[in-house]
């Protein structure tokens, strides 16, 4: 037995390298289609992630705030949906497809878990909004984005009164889900767009003319 336990002991450390871990690690590999439609693998670093949720500048998540884990886990969405409240004492909600695709079941679960900030493409906000949009005015927190944005379904959700912070977000994949947001207070009678707004916290973006 005294065999046993020093090969044990030895395989123990043996497994333990001892690595020094680096924000510039790569933590995930996803692949999008951008705008080219072939697909191609991002390679995402830790930093990516750690400066989506912590102190972004554009959502406030606490301890009493719940996340809707709606998206597939192969949809970059998801790393604010999972790291946003955990890695700030929250709660993740997670909902079944089937729930997100179906408008009253998706007011249900808001109403059963006291979901507080979730995140919806512009093709789900603009459905949603006509059909929920009351339930989605209760939210602490709605964040929208991913192809150009429907003026009057903003316009439409903000008559609910609400939520308390609508966000209009733009990035792509290898940028980590969200570069810059905008937060909607209100629109112009003569606005037809909505700005991409700021970078978030630790985020830099170039505005570039064209290539020559």
């Amino acid at each position: 037995s005294n065999d046993c336990t020093d090969v044990n002991d030895s395989m123990e450390n043996v497994a333990n390298f001892n690595l020094a871990g680096s924000t510039s690690d790569k933590a995930y590999a996803l692949y999008t289609s951008g705008s080219t439609g072939i697909p191609t693998g991002v390679l995402v670093p830790h930093k990516g992630i750690a400066r989506l949720p912590i102190t972004p500048g554009y959502a406030d998540i606490g301890p009493n705030d719940c996340v809707a884990f709606a998206a597939n886990p192969a949809f970059d969405a998801s790393t604010f949906e999972i790291w946003a409240p955990l890695l700030n004492g929250g709660r993740v909600a997670i909902i079944d497809s089937d729930s997100f695709t179906d408008s009253r079941r998706l007011s249900e679960a808001i109403d059963r878990y006291n979901i507080t900030a979730m995140f919806l493409t512009t093709v789900l906000f603009n459905q949603f909004v006509s059909s929920i949009g009351s339930s989605l005015a209760k939210l602490k927190y709605l964040i929208s984005g991913g192809e150009q944005e429907s003026i009057e379904s903003y316009k439409k959700l903000l008559g609910y009164g609400g939520p308390q912070h609508l966000v209009h977000c733009y990035g792509p994949t290898e940028t980590t889900t969200f570069a810059t947001t905008y937060e909607v207070s209100r629109i112009e009678e003569h606005q037809t767009r909505l700005p991409i707004g700021r970078p978030i916290s630790n985020t830099k973006t170039y505005v570039l003319d064209t290539l020559r």
